[in-house]
């Protein structure tokens, strides 16, 4: 009964994937400009919400939300376990999206009760406890918007995943802001984030999931339900765990700095550095754009070990961010004081000299972020972990020569050395695993050749 159960499944999966492509099957560059546009809109939602801060109170208050979220951000996210990653490149339809989604309720639970105990057993004060907590579940939610991004993705659907970034996006800061300009609480705003996301997994990201039904070989209800079989979420923790463990090495890589900072400077150093972030974080947008828009083609390419497709997209990709990189080194060296003014206030502006430096750590962290997509969408996982664990370990050493003496100037040359070691890891193994399944695939190829040239009659 399981085997037909599972067989059952399996052609359900397939007719409802070729009915979806058939109806929606958008091209590479469509993709792109779903994607581009979602997330450029989300990220300048996200970006609001810095310039809010940064506007209505003072260095110090931006400095505390930045540590939070370094508290909050890389256990979630290492509680995510890069699933939506692990969905997409299920060519096969080894598991169901009810065991995806059961998964990540799960992880998320366990998530936010070890980041309680976390914050009790570090002794933070109340109204950090409450800022971190907050920031954890509104981050848990979006998580769980990933999954239902992740089956969107599989149906080739950028357009519907654009569209809920936006709403998703744009309500929340909104939320953000009447709630900050109302009551002055910026807990009370992260909240209120928090519900405006949980509407949007509801009433957008379930309906949009039902329509990727269109064959009712089983109740949409029954199929879009969280699953929980044991032996299927320990296959699926297997699986994720060495990915998740990169993820969260990814981002302790952001969060290390702040944390050096918040204990050599003090917050105020803290809340410019995390202001001036973010303009590297809006192009991290758009680099993740282009690198969504072109996974699910970079990871069939790979499976088939067409690396005359694989390489020249990698390539493309390259060069793309090599460009948005140069040109956020321009406006920074041309224009930098005069947007921190504009955007921010005096305080900001006084460190211009600082944007300069961070967006060229920037650009080398867009090529990174290419290759590392590479690297991903050749389901070479178990590697990364090694590599993040030396790429985490430069970094804390870097931080500790560099940040007590420099501040946040420090933390750039730390992130921009650390980056630099992250580049030669992702290439090495890269070229190493490519060249390996070419050779293998190659192997194969003359030795069918062989066979059929002896079989053949003289």
């Amino acid at each position: 009964m399981p085997e037909v159960s599972r067989a059952s499944e399996q052609v359900e999966r397939s007719q409802a994937n070729s009915a979806t492509t058939e109806a929606h099957s958008p091209s590479l560059r469509g993709d792109f400009i779903w994607t581009l546009f979602g997330n450029g809109i989300y990220a300048a939602s996200q970006w609001a919400v810095i310039v809010l801060l940064a506007k209505w109170s003072s260095p110090e208050v931006v400095g505390a939300y930045s540590f939070a979220m370094a508290v909050a951000s890389p256990l979630i996210t290492f509680a995510s376990f890069q699933l939506r990653a692990v969905q997409v490149t299920d060519v096969h339809g080894e598991h169901e999206f009810s065991d995806y989604l059961g998964f990540r309720l799960l992880s998320m639970t366990i998530a936010m009760v070890v980041l309680t105990v976390l914050c009790f057993g570090l002794r933070y004060s109340a109204s950090m406890t409450g800022l971190v907590e907050a920031l954890g579940f509104t981050l848990a939610v979006e998580a769980v918007s990933d999954v239902y991004y992740g089956r969107m993705q599989v149906h080739e659907r950028m357009d519907s995943i654009a569209k809920s970034m936006i709403i998703r996006g744009v309500l929340s800061t909104l939320a953000l802001v009447g709630v900050v300009i109302l009551t002055a609480s910026v807990l009370l705003g992260v909240l209120a984030m928090a519900f405006t996301r949980m509407l949007v997994l509801f009433f957008f990201d379930t309906r949009i999931n039902r329509t990727l039904y269109p064959v009712p070989v089983r109740p949409c209800d029954e199929i879009a339900r969280p699953r929980w079989i044991f032996s299927t979420q320990k296959m699926l923790l297997m699986t994720t765990l060495p990915i998740g463990l990169v993820s969260v090495l990814v981002a302790l890589n952001t969060s290390i700095p702040r944390y050096f900072i918040q204990w050599s400077s003090g917050s105020r150093e803290l809340g410019i550095f995390a202001a001036l972030c973010f303009f590297q974080s809006s192009g991290n947008m758009v680099i993740g754009a282009m690198g969504q828009a072109a996974f699910g083609r970079l990871a069939t390419s790979y499976a088939r070990a067409d690396m005359r497709g694989f390489f020249p997209l990698v390539l493309r990709l390259l060069t793309l961010g090599g460009v948005l990189g140069i040109l956020g080194i321009l406006v920074a060296w041309f224009a930098g004081k005069q947007v921190l003014e504009l955007l921010f206030r005096h305080e900001y502006a006084a460190r211009a000299d600082l944007l300069t430096y961070l967006m060229v750590a920037a650009a080398l962290g867009y090529c990174c972020q290419f290759i590392g997509c590479a690297v991903t969408a050749a389901r070479i996982f178990k590697p990364q972990i090694a590599l993040f664990l030396v790429v985490a370990s430069s970094l804390t050493g870097f931080c500790y020569l560099f940040v007590p003496g420099h501040g946040a100037a420090g933390a750039i040359t730390a992130i921009v050395g650390s980056t630099l070691v992250q580049i030669a890891g992702f290439s090495f193994l890269l070229i190493w695993y490519a060249k390996t399944r070419w050779n293998r695939r190659h192997t194969v190829f003359q030795s069918a050749d062989e066979l059929v040239i002896s079989g053949s009659p003289s």
